[in-house]
């Protein structure tokens, strides 16, 4: 069984940047989200993906997600994306998309409704034009909509210098932000810290500061993916810290100011 894609999508505004949020409504839709993933994932992570031909990234996954799809509405392309597998639709697809990454051991018995986000994108242009910010309008109206409890998902760490800036995030996260113990995640191709390597002093990855900024716990356990020179971490948020997270940092008014017409600076949030 797979997502049924409504004929009339909800009527969310466009900002003043001319940049509107939207849920695919059509197939046609759902390949221009797998265009950009395919284009910047590749480029930006090494992807050695099976259909080069077509230029998507897809995979079984994607006809069980709703797609959410940041467009530049005077040009007409989808500047930012990404998707989401609810925990109905899971039962349907065969589990989560990070199942195959992760064994998620207690955590798929917490009680509440989760939802799954992943290969979320913007084009590099569109970094500092407030398009990540109208994306998590989109999904905070979503995690309302739905009475959603819990967001979880994977973030990739492109594997760059010898290992290096992958190695220094890793230890970061074990060091400053420990994820809670009595939640134990096993990854199914674990990443080696090699002691033997130093670890390089870089900025996190925009998603994970995103995501840490929101309140989210990010385990410090990676996995290898097979198919793109990264290793994934696993991240769950709990959405009431969601909405305190907003409070604490702004993030209310500037997700509302983004949506509703307001510009917004760069994107460190």
């Amino acid at each position: 069984m797979s997502v049924r894609l409504k004929k009339q999508r909800p009527s969310w505004k466009k900002s003043r940047t001319g940049l509107t949020v939207e849920l695919a409504a059509t197939e046609q839709e759902v390949q221009e989200s797998q265009r950009l993933r395919y284009q910047l994932f590749s480029e930006a992570l090494g992807g050695r993906f099976l259909d080069k031909n077509s230029g998507l990234d897809r995979d079984s996954y994607d006809p069980y997600c709703h797609h959410l799809l940041v467009r530049d509405y005077y040009k007409g392309t989808v500047v930012g994306c990404t998707r989401i597998l609810t925990s109905s639709q899971a039962r349907h697809a065969g589990g989560f998309y990070s199942e195959d990454e992760f064994d998620l051991g207690d955590l798929l018995r917490l009680r509440g409704k989760v939802m799954e986000v992943g290969r979320t994108c913007i084009h590099p242009d569109y970094l500092n034009s407030g398009a990540m910010l109208i994306l998590w309008a989109g999904l905070s109206r979503l995690i309302d909509i739905h009475q959603i409890d819990y967001m979880m998902g994977c973030v990739s760490i492109p594997l760059l210098n010898g290992h290096r800036s992958a190695q220094a995030v890793i230890q970061y996260l074990r060091e400053r932000h420990p994820a809670p113990a009595h939640l134990h995640i096993e990854p199914h191709r674990p990443f080696q810290l090699d002691d033997t390597v130093s670890a390089d002093k870089r900025p996190l990855p925009f998603m994970l500061e995103t995501y840490l900024h929101l309140g989210a716990h990010v385990w410090g356990e990676a996995c290898l993916d097979p198919n793109l020179d990264a290793v994934n971490l696993f991240f769950l948020l709990e959405t009431a810290n969601l909405n305190q997270s907003y409070r604490s940092h702004g993030m209310e008014r500037r997700l509302g100011s983004a949506v509703e017409g307001g510009g917004v600076g760069p994107l460190y949030l």
